[in-house]
């Protein structure tokens, strides 16, 4: 699965914005506040909102809004702050792919094999999907790395973390599917779209002193390690 165009209207910093012709590797750089992240989590929104790898959601036990002509999804969680740019009432996301072999053959009948997915969020937290090809939503649904089928996996920047005390350091093990998976189902509700490093951190590294000063330099560093023994290069807008 590859994203070849994506389009945000009126969506956090974005006015408008337009990111086409994609490849198969994109790289995000710019200053802080010039919305690397807010790209990210564009994306975030638009699969979470269409499918989740988990079956129990906490977002699909919100009250649900009917649209005639569309199909309903939940609100917008009450507590989290509007990414609807100031000043305007609604934002629309659209994302366009491209599917490989494996992930059409995981959808039995799918003729399209580049859909778009689209969704339209209002001031009040309505939000109506535009575009949601049954075939996509499968495959939004399915994890499994293993299969050859794409995984979105989002990763909340954090740029300060808490004074916590922690249990154990496994550095082998930063970077597994399976905690990725324990991740997805920890976060899967409307903790989403929160920090997921202080999980990490917890998991993973202990400090006798809980200093947080202290915590983060290791963190990067245990996992830029793992990352490069495991032949990455390349790493995404995460605060890293």
């Amino acid at each position: 699965m590859r994203i070849t165009r994506l389009e945000l209207q009126h969506f956090r910093c974005f006015e408008s914005l337009v990111l086409d012709n994609l490849g198969d590797r994109v790289i995000l750089a710019g200053p802080n506040g010039s919305g690397k992240s807010s790209v990210l989590e564009a994306i975030a929104i638009l699969k979470e909102f269409i499918a989740t790898y988990t079956s129990d959601d906490a977002l699909r036990a919100i009250s649900m809004r009917s649209f005639a002509g569309r199909t309903p999804v939940p609100a917008w969680p009450e507590g989290l702050p509007s990414p609807i740019m100031a000043g305007k009432q609604s934002a629309t996301l659209t994302m366009q792919l491209s599917l490989n072999d494996a992930e059409l053959s995981l959808t039995p009948g799918a003729l399209d094999q580049a859909p778009s997915v689209s969704l339209r969020m209002e001031r009040n937290g309505e939000i109506t999907l535009l575009s949601a090809p049954p075939h996509v939503a499968r495959l939004f649904q399915h994890f499994d790395p293993q299969s050859g089928a794409g995984v979105i996996d989002y990763i909340h920047p954090q740029r300060a973390i808490g004074r916590i005390r922690v249990n154990s350091l496994n550095l082998d093990e930063l970077s597994i599917v399976r905690q990725r998976q324990e991740r997805i189902e920890l976060f899967a509700g409307s903790q989403r779209f929160t920090v997921v490093k202080q999980y990490i951190v917890a998991q993973q590294l202990e400090f006798t002193s809980g200093e947080p000063n202290r915590s983060f330099p290791l963190l990067k560093g245990a996992i830029l390690s793992v990352l490069r023994s495991q032949g990455a290069h390349r790493l995404s807008a995460t605060g890293l």
